[in-house]
């Protein structure tokens, strides 16, 4: 029997099936498929479990007789998260990560397919994954599609056009003290007795928060400025919920091994979650007769279709730094294109979950996007936006729009996978999206990734976690959640240390993620003040590579308060490693901790440009967490403000 650990490495392994794609129809697949004794992997392109219910929040999850689904509604409900037809998507997310983790299922996350092969018979054999570490190769007898637009069937059908949406739908998610005394505010109630799902205008804009201020003003018209003011936005919709009427399937004929479960390339109509869910039951099902590929065979490959762009400079993530860095980079009169392995901008302070800043030096950019950010929070009667210190989804929208008007473009869903060099120079990257290859040509390149990931595939040396054992510093899995203020209840986060993990193994970060989302799992049921309101889409790396670069900062430069004749910042903080195993860190930081009791006392230096240049390459320059420190100063450096 092969080890059927959910958290094995995959990587050049057979598997009797891959299912790839980990929204409704994708889990489903898998449960239905371990269950009947197929070792199967399952592959998603973000960490979103169940992302139609944990990122779109649909306000419908519908119904379904299968045990899977029945599972499901009956552990979500047990936490309190069921209403009529409606169930809590951060819950669904917590359940569904526990089913998946509880059954045979082997997971891969952050992975997106770029090429299959096929084996003398036309069945496909295996899948070229693009991974932050480059491109990895994974074999199955039999595969399954289940990503919203038909990412590895349309490999082999490049001509194909997947049907559009019949609509795509959007929600906020309100909380009020007394919603009964305010009929006119419309939408749905949910279990949770100050919730309100109130529906998003359509046509307001395909970004994440274009209808978010409409939808807000057309609530304040509802329910007056004085209820407006009462009213907390604790979540929205990442996502766009995607429904499909009745109509014909896209013609096409796939390999005899692949089963699809895209409603973009079937012909069912789609109006829940339960209803995909259904369809990835129906697609698993019709595998059970299908051939078998030869394993490990390769008779012919195909590529995703490749769109090369040339810019000026390539900003590799607009998270906490990449978003100023192309903001900055576009005001400076350059053509900026940005991508992002997700759909949201603006890193941990936005859909990280972290809504404070812990020390680190204010001003620059960074005071401009507080500044738009104070001003939403004081609109709308101060009532929607206003928690704080800073609250996400102000920061989110004034992040979308700093970064629109400056005129930079940006990609989401990219993976950066390979990096291609000419001497000391990166000339081009390749990032796999949804709908293909994009290279990107580029003059100046900005690693911005958090991890380094440019700086790794170009080459650059870098160190990983402490000299003694290799520890990172601790993850977080962060959510929102209520807390009440003078009886209203208002939005919160939760942030806690869920363990350790090493970002630049994909083995271990699906672990990480899968692991920090059941902590939330209680025995009983969930207080309104208790629940997670959502669960954070980006998972909180405290810290990955550091890079070498000219200039390493060290722990001796903060505690003298070192100046440099080319700084570009100023940071400064406590000893903030979280840690309990002093005997495992340096000789030199466990003696300013342990002897000269140190470790709450704020320390501060310069950052010095040179430690934004990584060693051996000519045209990066790095904008994320990655930049030039030693693991002591690492602890230090790496607030929200020192990396903006």
């Amino acid at each position: 029997m092969p080890d059927r650990h959910p958290h094995r490495p995959v990587f050049d392994e057979e598997f009797d099936v891959v299912v790839v794609g980990g929204g409704h129809a994708g889990f489903a697949a898998s449960l239905a498929l371990a269950g009947q004794g197929h070792d199967t992997l399952l592959v998603d392109r973000r960490g979103d479990l169940l992302a139609e219910s944990g990122r779109a929040f649909a306000a419908e999850s519908g119904t379904d007789d299968s045990p899977q689904w029945r599972e499901l509604e009956t552990r979500v409900a047990a936490l309190g998260g069921a209403a009529g037809g409606w169930l809590d998507g951060a819950l669904v997310e917590c359940v569904g990560t526990a089913m998946l983790a509880e059954s045979a299922v082997t997971s891969l996350y952050y992975a997106g397919v770029v090429g299959v092969d096929l084996d003398d018979d036309g069945l496909v054999s295996a899948a070229l994954l693009a991974t932050r570490v480059g491109l990895r190769r994974v074999g199955a007898r039999r595969w399954l599609d289940a990503t919203p637009t038909g990412e590895l069937a349309r490999l082999l059908a490049p001509q194909l056009e997947p049907r559009p949406p019949s609509r795509s739908r959007r929600w906020l998610h309100l909380q009020h003290p007394d919603w009964a005394a305010l009929p006119a505010a419309g939408g749905r109630l949910t279990a949770w007795p100050s919730q309100r799902v109130v529906e998003l205008p359509a046509g307001a804009g395909a970004g994440p928060t274009d209808a978010l201020l409409a939808g807000l003003g057309r609530i304040g018209a509802a329910i007056g400025p004085r209820e407006l003011a009462r009213t907390c936005l604790s979540h929205f919709s990442f996502t766009g919920f995607d429904e499909f009427d009745a109509g014909g399937s896209p013609a096409a004929q796939w390999p005899a091994n692949l089963a699809v479960a895209t409603p973009a390339l079937r012909g069912e109509p789609v109006t829940t979650p339960a209803d995909l869910h259904r369809i990835g039951l129906a697609a698993a099902r019709g595998l059970a007769s299908s051939p078998v590929a030869t394993a490990g065979a390769t008779a012919v490959r195909h590529w995703a279709p490749e769109t090369t762009l040339r810019t000026q400079v390539a900003v590799l993530g607009a998270g906490t730094g990449g978003l100023l860095a192309s903001v900055a980079a576009a005001r400076g009169g350059a053509a900026v294109h940005a991508v992002e392995a997700t759909g949201l901008v603006g890193g941990v302070g936005t859909v990280g979950g972290i809504h404070v800043y812990w020390f680190g030096a204010p001003g620059g950019l960074q005071a401009e996007l507080d500044e738009r950010t104070r001003v939403l929070m004081r609109g709308f009667e101060s009532g929607p936006l206003r928690d704080g210190p800073f609250n996400p989804w102000a920061k989110l929208i004034a992040a979308e729009e700093m970064l629109r008007e400056s005129g930079a473009a940006l990609t989401r869903d990219a993976t950066m996978f390979e990096a291609e060099c000419d001497g000391e120079r990166v000339v081009a990257v390749r990032c796999a999206t949804p709908g293909g290859i994009l290279r990107l040509e580029a003059d100046a390149f900005i690693d911005a990734t958090g991890d380094g990931d440019l700086c790794a595939l170009a080459g650059v040396p870098f160190r990983l976690g402490r000299e003694s054992d290799g520890l990172l510093h601790a993850y977080s899995q962060s959510s929102g959640r209520l807390r009440q203020l003078r009886g209203q209840p208002r939005m919160d986060t939760v942030n806690f240390d869920a363990g350790f993990c090493d970002p630049t193994d994909l083995t271990d970060l699906t672990r990480a993620r899968q692991q920090g989302i059941v902590t939330y799992l209680v025995d009983g049921r969930f207080g309104e003040f208790e629940r997670p309101t959502y669960l954070a889409p980006a998972l909180g790396i405290r810290q990955g590579r550091q890079v070498e670069t000219d200039l390493v900062l060290t722990l001796d430069d903060l505690v003298g308060r070192r100046r440099f004749a080319d700084a570009v910042g100023y940071t400064a903080a406590h000893f903030d490693n979280h840690a309990t195993d002093m005997q495992f860190e340096s000789e030199e930081a466990a003696f300013y901790q342990w002897v000269l009791e140190q470790s709450t006392t704020p320390i501060a230096c310069e950052l010095s440009y040179r430690q934004l240049l990584p060693r051996g390459l000519a045209n990066v320059w790095i904008g994320s967490r990655c930049l030039g420190l030693t693991q002591e100063a690492q602890y230090v450096t790496r607030m929200q403000r020192d990396i903006q």
